[in-house]
């Protein structure tokens, strides 16, 4: 559907451009593209790297630069105050009670809420009840949900819980950019890598995963490459490399075989599964746990296997170190599932439409 009148909706977003996946994925992703139908995002960012810096280090002067950054962030949302429409991503303050979105309500400003993890249910890091109660404020999701004119969901299951609160709830799944992702016929005739892409704060899942992988090296020979954290482990056959936007396409195309073990809990179910999306763009098939929205990518079989007892592990995994053909019949297919159903020209007609509210 083409639109003929511009509209310029003020996006808040809690940290810097370029650093979190959900963010980087979701709205600067999708920016380019809502210009092509004349929805114009003016991109106002919370925090900086400066202050995630302060943040990861534990610096006692966050305080005073944390109330610094909310009220410059503040005075910038005023200075949008002409606009009729605000999309709040996420905890677009990071912490802290939602003044911001109470404030923009009040004045009668059109609020679009858009969550891709169960942040609802706090951090799967801390969820000391004093940091969640009073600094985090994990409480006021709900009443954002409540006060806003729509909420997008990562989910469905993000969606069951926003519709408790509020029954005008879409669904956007967290998008590929296909054109950046080049498929490229994988060299089987070598030991493959068996490929894991996160971050710090999910390192524990890989980490955890470990001596399943080591089991199966003892018999079958391959490699393992870990993209996002630095692993304390003494193995010839292991490589860790920092993650960076620069590299990490470059990073993840070295990898034959892609995971995703997870837990089965309340916030793993809440998953987006952007790293079997980025997987399976570059034709990678991939072994993760029957777990949230992974079985809604993964068709069992076709381009990878749900995973639901430490035992299928190692008996999928040897399916490819058997027949490494696999690997390419199934990551072709996998790239059709992502450019189908989860690219960014698969959702960007349903996006801007629900934008004009």
């Amino acid at each position: 559907m083409k639109y003929n009148n511009k509209i310029y909706i003020p996006c808040l977003l809690p940290y810097p451009e370029d650093t979190v996946p959900g963010q980087r994925f979701r709205w600067e992703q999708w920016e380019s593209l809502l210009k092509k139908k004349n929805i114009f995002l003016n991109k106002i960012y919370f925090s900086d790297n400066f202050f995630i810096n302060l943040k990861n280090n534990k610096n006692i002067f966050i305080l005073i630069y944390y109330f610094y950054l909310y009220i410059k962030f503040s005075a910038l949302i005023i200075l949008n105050c002409n606009k009729s429409t605000f999309v709040i991503f996420r905890n677009c303050t990071i912490g802290g009670p939602p003044i911001i979105e109470i404030f923009l309500k009040l004045i009668g400003k059109k609020l679009i809420f858009d969550f891709d993890d169960a942040i609802q249910y706090g951090s799967e890091n801390n969820n000391n009840w004093f940091f969640s109660n009073f600094i985090r404020c994990d409480w006021k999701i709900k009443i954002i949900i409540k006060i806003s004119n729509l909420v997008i969901a990562g989910n469905e299951n993000l969606k069951k819980f926003a519709y408790r609160f509020n029954k005008n709830v879409k669904v956007i799944p967290t998008t590929i950019d296909i054109n950046k992702y080049k498929f490229k016929k994988k060299n089987i005739n070598k030991n493959l890598t068996i490929g894991w892409s996160g971050s710090l704060s999910t390192s524990k899942y890989i980490e955890n995963f470990l001596p399943i992988l080591f089991k199966i090296q003892k018999k079958k020979k391959f490699k393992i490459l870990i993209i996002g954290s630095k692993l304390n482990i003494k193995n010839k056959d292991i490589n860790c490399l920092e993650w960076s936007s620069k590299n990490e396409l470059k990073y993840l195309n070295q990898i034959d075989v892609g995971l995703m073990p997870l837990p089965n809990n309340l916030w793993t179910r809440g998953k987006c599964g952007l790293k079997i999306l980025q997987y399976l763009s570059f034709g990678i098939p991939s072994l993760v746990s029957n777990v949230g929205m992974n079985s809604e990518i993964i068709e069992n079989g076709k381009n990878g296997y749900l995973i639901d007892n430490k035992n299928q592990w190692e008996i999928y995994l040897k399916k490819f170190l058997n027949n490494p053909k696999l690997i390419t019949k199934m990551g072709s297919y996998g790239r059709k599932v992502v450019k189908k159903n989860f690219s960014n020209f698969a959702i960007i007609n349903s996006l801007s439409s629900i934008l004009r509210i």
